[in-house]
């Protein structure tokens, strides 16, 4: 059904097949019988009124400047949100209030992006996209995504964040419920805050991912690096851990330069391969939490003054680069710790095990 310059205020039954919004766009109601594209014919086509009924939705590009953007927060489908490029075409999707997805669903983005121009907040399920998904904000402040209200575990590779005009603009993430929302991939270009609340955060490989972190009690976050000492993964701003932050893998983590700030009083566990400081200037003096190496496993603190409270594991807490203090018992805790504690060693690139 094509609506044209119409404003279409009548009931909308979508059986199957595609709903074109034209100029005047869809303030009547729009009920879903198992599902149904909707596509914009021109930019930003609003749809205001509310879309029901059992099945998902799929917003898809149609044409060159197509673009929806969805206003009701009286949305109550069952069924999930695609948004997808179609004809070579790249999916604009614009939300325009407070929770205008129904919070069950999930949002899969192939070949588009989901954008809101106010500091809106939206919760969903789960969010799934592959490297071409985008999601991002004109609003300087960015918006707020809460991801995991089924307890759901989703996966996204995307990008975060978008330049705009005078600078780069991001969204915000809050993880909540049990599940797992994991982020993969150097297109991880996350500009806003991330808030795990709930379950797990995996961070896979995302060496672009500049986003203040902060972790509740009794959530995680997993960086997961397979990065080489000549690659090494360096983030760079403030984290608050009164949760767990977990290092896995065989490769580099590090905290580098003079904005990152760690605070809270959590748990580190470094699992597998290298978590370094990689300059002078990371501040430790307000984290009052543990840290515990495993077997095989290295902290290697690189000319850093590094304190937190007990000492746990088997692994080694090395220094490769320059003479530095570790102080241990900020928070009058006690640890066991039979791994080995070593010195400076000149070799600049050694992971700090020599």
């Amino acid at each position: 059904a094509y609506f044209g310059a119409y404003n279409v205020t009548n009931a909308v039954t979508l059986n199957a097949g595609a709903l074109y919004v034209g100029s005047g766009g869809a303030s009547g109601p729009i009920s879903l019988n198992g599902g149904g594209f909707i596509r914009a014919t021109g930019n930003y086509r609003t749809v205001s009124g509310p879309i029901r009924g059992s099945g998902g939705v799929a917003f898809d590009g149609g044409d060159s400047s197509a673009g929806i953007t969805i206003t009701s927060s009286l949305n109550d489908f069952t069924g999930d949100v695609s948004i997808s490029g179609a004809y070579g075409d790249v999916a604009r999707i614009i939300l325009g209030a407070n929770e205008v997805i129904p919070d069950t669903a999930f949002v899969n983005i192939t070949g588009g992006y989901l954008r809101a121009d106010s500091a809106c907040i939206e919760t969903i399920s789960g969010l799934n996209g592959d490297a071409s998904a985008t999601l991002f904000s004109p609003n300087a402040s960015g918006w707020t995504v809460r991801i995991g209200y089924t307890n759901a575990s989703s996966a996204f590779a995307g990008s975060m964040g978008a330049y705009w005009e005078t600078g780069w603009r991001g969204i915000n993430i809050v993880k909540i419920g049990t599940g797992t929302f994991t982020m993969s991939g150097a297109n991880i270009f996350h500009v806003g805050t991330t808030t795990v609340s709930g379950g797990r955060v995996v961070l896979n490989d995302t060496t672009a991912f500049v986003s203040p972190i902060a972790i509740g009690a009794g959530a995680e976050l997993v960086a997961n690096s397979t990065q080489a000492f000549p690659t090494r993964w360096g983030y760079t701003k403030t984290i608050a851990i009164n949760g767990t932050l977990i290092k896995t893998g065989s490769g580099w983590f590090d905290f580098n330069g003079a904005g990152v700030v760690v605070t809270g009083s959590g748990r580190i566990l470094v699992q597998e391969g290298v978590f370094s400081m990689d300059s002078s200037s990371v501040n430790w003096s307000a984290f009052t939490g543990d840290v515990a190496v495993s077997n095989g496993a290295v902290l290697n603190l690189r000319n850093n003054n590094v304190t937190f409270d007990a000492l746990d594991g088997e692994g080694i807490v090395g220094n490769d680069y320059a003479a530095n203090t570790l102080t241990i018992g900020s928070g009058n805790g006690w640890g066991s710790f039979s791994g080995s504690i070593k010195g400076a060693n000149a070799g600049g690139a050694d992971d700090g095990s020599n």
